[in-house]
Formats: structure tokens, sequence, C-alpha cells
């Protein structure tokens, strides 16, 4: 568990393998002692509410996670520190646009499936915000602090900084493994972080398939991103660094974990969380 001292906000940014890990949290949090936001922006109506709650009314809350902005660490009793996961900027976005064709539940699929947007058309058209620089966005705070196309290398900065002074881990999608392991040292988790995902294998296969004038659409609305995320990258490589026989340690929780899905992958999720 997370020291005592601390509570634990987790801010999942969308489409970073956030569903993994919400459940590597369920397993080892209870829900009397969670609470769930989602949310983007203060004005919305769960954080809303969420910072307008009176703090007794919080004074169970061990662990604090959904989407959410940065910033709910001062509407919370005690002291709280951040935990959080970053993907690689392109695949994050090329991500977000196919969920949304998906899912005609999602309130962006009519304008984006309706009028047949394409990949460039539906990043820069800004539709959706969190395609310019989202996730320096999510750790800046209120995604709409900065108008979309108008971020300057303040924002990755204030990302920067918040890091600096409020975040105990940063984990990278494409580094999963290694980042669970790392957080759960510094948790001093008792039970290794063995965890239960599904193929990714199609999700791959989209983004090879994106043209490379695509590619550089995406790349031109978040530069800071992709700065954002080898700053990440430099960080979980120093952690690395510094726990002794480290890749011995990788090779047999993979080792584990893979044999753990292979046998159980099956089970619901309601079984399977018992098992982590």
């Amino acid at each position: 568990m997370v020291p005592k001292e601390n509570n634990l906000i987790f801010l999942h940014v969308p489409k970073t393998a956030g569903s993994t890990f919400h459940m590597l949290l369920n397993a080892r949090y209870s829900q009397a002692e969670t609470f769930n936001v989602f949310g983007s922006r203060f004005s919305e109506p769960e954080i809303a509410a969420f910072i307008d709650d009176p703090i007794d009314n919080k004074t169970g809350i061990r662990l604090l996670k959904g989407h959410m902005p940065f910033g709910l660490h001062k509407y919370m009793p005690g002291h709280s520190k951040y935990i959080s996961i970053l993907r690689d900027p392109i695949d994050r976005v090329i991500s977000q646009y196919y969920y949304i064709k998906k899912n005609n539940y999602n309130p962006l699929h009519d304008a984006v499936e309706g009028r047949g947007m394409s990949l460039p058309d539906f990043v820069s058209s800004g539709l959706a915000v969190g395609m310019n620089n989202g996730q320096c966005r999510f750790l800046n705070g209120d995604l709409d602090a900065y108008a979309f196309n108008d971020c300057s290398d303040e924002l990755l900065e204030n990302a920067k900084s918040h890091i600096t002074n409020h975040f105990s881990w940063l984990g990278v999608t494409e580094r999963f493994d290694e980042s669970i392991l790392i957080l759960a040292g510094e948790l001093r988790w008792e039970k290794p972080p063995f965890y239960f995902r599904e193929n990714v294998a199609k999700k791959r296969n989209i983004v090879k398939n994106v043209k490379p004038e695509e590619i550089e659409v995406i790349k031109n609305f978040n530069r800071l991103d992709i700065q954002l995320y080898n700053y990440v990258n430099g960080l979980l490589d120093e952690k690395i660094k510094s726990v002794s026989n480290f890749p011995e340690k990788m090779s047999s929780f993979q080792s584990k974990n893979v044999k753990l899905q292979r046998r159980w992958s099956w089970l619901p999720d309601s079984i399977r969380k018992n098992m982590l």
C-alpha cells in the first residue's frame, strides 16, 4: 500500500492503458477507501461536485482515481501524491480517433463518423482539444486552460513542474511492465504487480497503416506532448538504474505474468481481481 501519510491520486489520461492499471489498483484498495471521478475540466459536474464537497466527507478516501485535471489534491484531506501513465502521443491520438469512430455512444461519434472526418481533419479541427498536447494539458490542469493550437512552452514547463513537486510515479504505456515494477517497489506492494491485459495487436496494425503525412499532422499538433513523453521516459530510465538486478527482476516478473494470463485470462474480471 501507499505510505499511510499519503493519499494516492491516479490521474488517468485517456487512451493510455489506464483500464489495465485500474484493475491493479482495485486489487489493492477497497471500494470503501476509493473514490472515482470523471471529467477533464473543473466546471464539469463530477469534478465540480468533488471540489464543492466538504473536506470532512473525504476523510476516508485513500485512493482518488479517474479522468481528471491536475489540481484536485487541493480538495483532499491530508497529503496527496499523484501517479499517472503517459503514452506515445502519436499512438494516443490515433487510438482516440478510431475509438470515437467505433463507438456510437461517444459524444463526438456523429461529428467524426457522420461527416466522414479523416484523421488529419479530426486532429486539426479543434473538435477535441485533447488532440493538441492533451497529455501536457491534463498534467497542467483544466483541459481548456490553453486555447486549441495556442500552447506555448509554458504549458510543458508547468507539466514538468507538477511532476517534480506532486508526482511520485509516472509510467509509460509502451514500457508498462518496467513502469509497474518500479511503482510496486516505491509503494512497497507486498505482492508482485501481476495483471491481465487484452490483446493489443489489432490496435498496433491500425497505427502501422497510418500514412506518413498523417503522422506529420499529429506531430505538428503535439510537439509539447512529444517532448513531455521523452522527458518521462528519461525519468523512468533513471529510476530503473537505481534498482539493483532490475533486468533479472523484470525477466522473472514477465515470465510469471505470462503464465498467469495464459492460464486464467478466461475468468471474469470479478474473479481475476482477487488473483492479483
